[in-house]
């Protein structure tokens, strides 16, 4: 048993065991004022006894709620379909996605790998904890790894626990006499005194308690004194203001961070170094090697063309070189393996700047019947775009038929969105215009089953009218990312109103119409 915070990874391969991998998502009901009903994928994955019969009992997905976010587990059937050597590239590649994720809340916030370490202590060693501080750190944690912080993944606000800072230096102080901190976690060293928890804990005060220090993620509208990065408290760059990046050429703009100290403006690359020391270690260093060691016995069990693909992820995880990185996004697009997945620092958005890619991965397989539909649809894209109701001057006439197809989600983590069911990659434009994109929709990621027994399990559906939407209207269109999934009525017995993630006017004019029995959840 493998344990990163939430996520439980227990997986077999060896023989014919049966393996069945399970996804955990949570669900916001509310944001704010705003009510929606999001998603945002952990992961837990499931070993399942080998010899098991008869069929499955009926059960919940709901497994556990911290207020009004509600922690879901859905199953990624068609892991059973693979064989052996399909399962352990599964495995190698999962692991690798398990080991990239310390970058994103490092990149979140200077304080977020601090931060997690203190609470995983403190619940992975609870003995002697009073149960009523325990049960708060617990929900607290839950939050946390949710969010990949203490910073609302949608809302970019700081959140406050329950508990105080009493309660947490007590519940710290016990967990490191039971064990805890007594080992270095990736960069950071041991605790191994109370007086070494107790000043840990003196450092993270304002960090944890203090509304009012470092309140926001990623800030668009900067209070008076400041600009967007300095207000911000990711760590793309430190002690930099926009000013200062007028006249400063980036040479790793996606994966670097830039910094402003007394040797000047630099960046400090994101990158392990290369095995003959030619290039030296980056920032990130500890986490990136681990990450390449997994990919490394990934390519081992890899077909070729994948194996190709994940060799230059290897090497521009070691150089950090922009070059690398085109190099494995070209060869990556153009692979359609059942096993697939992404890796690396990819989304933009949590840079205020728009240019700083977050640490992220995941790993999928491939939905082959709901995939067929799509690569028929995307086949006849010349058509459909011929009948779009806009004006000829601004319809593509040229296609490439884009590698289409619908997934099951083994694992997500780092930043990965909510709301995300489907993603439009690799994001560079010299690789969109010399081989097109990769398009990833995830139906049976919004599935709590297949077939009528999921109906009575309030798990999610999408309409039909909306899926033949998306993939007409966003999938060959080319946006970057759809996320828009409603709950069907049908699916959701004695349940009063259905759900969108996101607003119904965000969704397309015919698809509204053929939605109408679909609305947005409002009010609570």
């Amino acid at each position: 048993m493998f344990c990163v915070g939430l996520w439980r990874v227990s997986v077999l391969v060896r023989g014919q065991d049966s393996v069945l991998f399970s996804v955990g998502l949570w669900l916001r009901s509310k944001v704010m004022s705003n009510p929606r009903f999001a998603i945002v994928v952990l992961v837990a994955l499931f070993a399942a006894a080998p010899g098991a019969q008869g069929p499955a009992v009926p059960k919940s997905t709901l497994v556990e709620r911290v207020g009004d976010i509600g922690f879901i587990q859905l199953e990624a059937r068609s892991f059973a379909t693979l064989t052996d050597r399909q399962k352990e590239l599964a495995y190698w590649l999962s692991q690798a996605s398990i080991a990239i994720d310390p970058v994103a809340y490092d990149q979140l916030s200077r304080w977020g790998l601090r931060q997690k370490r203190l609470l995983e202590g403190i619940v992975s060693h609870p003995d002697g904890v009073p149960p009523a501080t325990f049960a708060k750190v617990r929900e607290y944690a839950l939050l946390f790894w949710a969010n990949r912080g203490n910073h609302n993944e949608t809302t970019a606000q700081k959140f406050l626990p329950e508990f105080s800072f009493e309660d947490l230096q007590a519940a710290a102080l016990k967990a490191q006499a039971n064990g805890a901190f007594a080992s270095a976690s990736g960069d950071l060293r041991a605790l191994a005194t109370a007086d070494a928890v107790k000043k840990e804990l003196g450092d993270l005060k304002a960090s944890i308690f203090d509304a009012s220090f470092e309140p926001m993620m990623t800030v668009k509208t900067p209070p008076p004194g400041q600009d967007i990065l300095q207000a911000s408290s990711n760590t793309f760059y430190q002690g930099v203001s926009l000013e200062d990046l007028k006249n400063f050429q980036e040479r790793y703009p996606l994966n670097s961070r830039v910094v402003k100290d007394s040797r000047g403006i630099r960046e400090l690359v994101y990158r392990a170094g290369t095995p003959d020391g030619k290039v030296p270690p980056g920032l990130y260093a500890t986490y990136l090697k681990k990450v390449i060691g997994y990919l490394e016995k990934a390519r081992n069990v890899a077909e070729p063309a994948q194996a190709a693909a994940l060799g230059d992820l290897i090497r521009f995880y070691q150089t950090g070189d922009p070059k690398d990185w085109l190099r494995f996004g070209g060869k990556w697009v153009r692979n359609d393996a059942v096993i697939d997945f992404s890796n690396g620092f990819v989304e933009v958005y949590r840079d205020p700047r728009g240019a700083k890619g977050a640490a992220q991965g995941f790993v999928t397989i491939t939905d082959q019947p709901v995939s067929n539909v799509m690569v028929n649809l995307a086949k006849n894209a010349a058509y459909f775009e011929d009948k779009a109701p806009w004006n000829t001057d601004y319809k593509k006439r040229d296609f490439t038929p884009p590698v289409v197809k619908a997934v099951e989600v083994l694992i997500e983590t780092g930043d990965f969105h909510v709301g995300t069911v489907g993603v439009n990659l690799p994001n560079e434009q010299e690789i969109h215009a010399q081989y097109g994109t990769k398009n990833f929709r995830g139906p049976r990621v919004a599935s709590g089953g297949r077939g009528a027994e999921s109906h009575n399990r309030g798990s999610v559906n999408l309409c039909p009218a909306l899926m033949r939407s998306i993939v007409t209207d966003r999938l060959i269109a080319g946006p970057h990312a759809c996320g828009e999934v409603v709950v069907c009525n049908e699916a959701r017995q004695g349940q009063t109103k259905p759900v969108f993630l996101l607003p119904h006017d965000a969704l397309p004019a015919r698809t509204r119409m053929q939605c109408s029995g679909y609305r947005a959840l409002e009010g609570e």
